[in-house]
């Protein structure tokens, strides 16, 4: 069947399946018919004219709903383009009169299609035809809805793994969170500890400071007038000053224990850098599987090695999992 579609001329527009020979003088004519020797439509006009050529009387005419149905049958050679009369049992192929000249000569199964095709709708072979086409018919919409089934499934089952991926992240976060806040929990002892160490300095360095400021002031204040509190702050002072100064070698003044840096976890980073992915997809009969090959190693070989992956360390079944696989 051909079928055409397009602009001849200027504004004329071929509709796709009108009468062909109305086409030749630009013009839409509806078609009825449809023959499949001439592979041309025909309105009814053009259908009368060709009926009444006898070179076109045996030509195979359709029309109403038996144009879409039929017309799509291939009715002639692909290799000659010439229609098929014979049939030739012994390869089994449809076949137009050159190729039983040039290929078939010698076989001797060959039957003449308009002989062999008589009364064929009563013949057994098609209603064997017929039973069997119904038949895959079923098995085919029986496959199309198991399917649907594996393509709902599939979705409904990337939806499950995708929410199982978030749920675990989410774990994953909380138990990073839990870290984070035990970490500031500890950094808050260890401030705060130092902190009251500092402040416990700066009050006694405080005491030490009135101490002596106060004595600095008596002695600057020193007169002859006052020689006896003079000697008696003077000999305080000298004890005074000597347990300043015992305490304040005692003091750890230095900064060097005030200036933190935390020294993080590296072995979490390089774990989560070793890992290829958060998780791998496993099916149902990788998993009735994986159940098998358990039970069988107890019963054969209790000491057996499971088989790993040698990429990323999972549990696989050829040396590779599924995920480095791809």
């Amino acid at each position: 069947m051909t079928s055409e579609k397009g602009i001849i001329g200027r504004n004329f527009i071929i509709e796709e399946n009108s009468c062909t020979p109305c086409r030749k003088t630009e013009k839409n004519a509806v078609s009825k018919y449809y023959c499949t020797d001439c592979e041309a439509y025909f309105c009814e006009p053009c259908f009368q004219f060709h009926t009444r050529i006898p070179l076109l009387e045996k030509h195979i005419v359709l029309k109403g709903s038996d144009i879409g149905i039929w017309s799509k049958l291939p009715y002639k050679c692909k290799t000659h383009d010439k229609s098929y009369e014979f049939f030739c049992g012994t390869h089994g192929s449809l076949c137009c009169h050159i190729c039983v000249s040039l290929q078939h000569r010698s076989c001797s199964d060959m039957e003449y299609i308009p002989e062999k095709a008589k009364s064929i709708c009563k013949k057994q072979e098609f209603k064997d035809m017929k039973t069997n086409t119904d038949k895959e018919i079923k098995e085919i919409v029986s496959c199309k809805e198991k399917f649907d089934k594996k393509t709902l499934i599939n979705k409904n089952s990337k939806e499950k793994c995708i929410k199982t991926l978030k749920e675990q992240r989410k774990v994953i976060n909380d138990l990073f969170d839990s870290l984070e806040r035990k970490t500031v929990e500890y950094m808050d002892r260890k401030f705060n500890e130092n902190n009251k160490f500092i402040n416990r300095g700066n009050s006694e360095i405080q005491v030490y400071m009135q101490e002596l400021v106060h004595l600095k002031e008596q002695l600057d204040t020193a007169t002859p007038e006052k020689e006896v509190l003079v000697f008696i702050s003077l000999k305080k002072g000298e004890k005074a000053l000597s347990d300043i100064k015992q305490k304040l070698s005692k003091l750890d003044a230095s900064p060097n224990k005030d200036e933190y840096q935390l020294v993080t976890q590296s072995e979490i980073e390089r774990f989560i850098q070793n890992l290829h992915d958060l998780g791998y997809i496993e099916d149902e009969q990788s998993r009735q599987d994986s159940a098998s090959d358990d039970v069988s190693n107890i019963i054969k070989s209790p000491r057996k090695e499971r088989n790993i992956c040698q990429i990323c360390g999972r549990r696989c079944y050829n040396r590779k999992c599924y995920s480095c696989s791809t």
